[in-house]
């Protein structure tokens, strides 16, 4: 009856028999060790077979855990990219937190803002302040050095033939000589690295009362000059998102 059940008639056991017999009993096995994830189970296989039959099947389950733990690591990896590639206009600051700026239409993100550098939009600067309002935005406005840095790269892309054009910002001291304040009533500050002169230009503002706004000038490299208002020149929109 024992043979019976491994599909054999009884009285006709021969060695090859029992080598079938032993060959399916550790086929079955691996199927339960497998499935039920036990390497302690034992059917009808003792000695030395069953413990040289645990290392391998414990070698192959370890091998396979491998082969999943690089598919995931690597499959995790391929979705960070694809997450960041989304997502291109994240930055991180000194402090650890991360800003995005959420832009649309034809404004770009450069760090918490969302900006327009309109080249072919000669206005004087108060033309300039209400074309940017038209768009819900207004002249720019730098917050710090980084800002500063980030728009100036961010012109140069734009203006990629190198047009040799001035552009205004949202800077000015119309209201009292010598008081430099942004559009958002902030006092706008002096010196380096905003009115720095890389040109041998006389240290700005210099122009006095006849030059009350603040542009950007090409030949200075965008360093921040004094300018009078009304001349006409490229326009420089920004929408706080932040």
């Amino acid at each position: 009856p024992r043979y019976i059940a491994l599909g054999l008639s009884a009285g006709q056991s021969t060695d090859t028999d029992i080598d079938k017999i032993i060959e399916n009993t550790g086929r079955i096995m691996i199927m339960i060790m497998l499935l039920i994830g036990s390497f302690t189970t034992s059917i009808g296989v003792h000695g030395e077979y069953n413990e040289c039959l645990n290392s391998q099947l414990l070698l192959r389950y370890e091998d396979h855990l491998r082969s999943i733990v690089t598919s995931t690591e690597s499959s995790n990896m391929l979705l960070q990219q694809l997450v960041d590639q989304t997502r291109p206009h994240d930055r991180e600051d000194s402090s650890g937190s991360t800003e995005v700026a959420a832009c649309s239409g034809l404004f770009t993100p450069v760090g918490d803002s969302c900006v327009l550098l309109a080249l072919r939009e000669k206005l004087t600067w108060a033309a300039a302040r209400q074309y940017c309002q038209g768009l819900g935005a207004d002249l720019v406005v730098f917050k710090d050095a980084n800002h500063y840095s980030d728009i100036m790269d961010y012109i140069r892309i734009v203006n990629g033939e190198n047009a040799a054009i001035h552009v205004w910002i949202g800077g000015s001291d119309e209201a009292v000589e010598g008081r430099w304040v942004w559009v958002n009533e902030a006092l706008m500050p002096r010196g380096s690295p905003f009115w720095e002169s890389l040109n041998n230009y006389v240290s700005e503002p210099s122009g006095g009362r006849s030059e009350n706004c603040a542009a950007l000038n090409h030949r200075d490299r965008y360093y921040v000059h004094d300018f009078a208002c009304t001349l006409t020149f490229a326009t420089l929109c920004q929408k706080i998102t932040a």
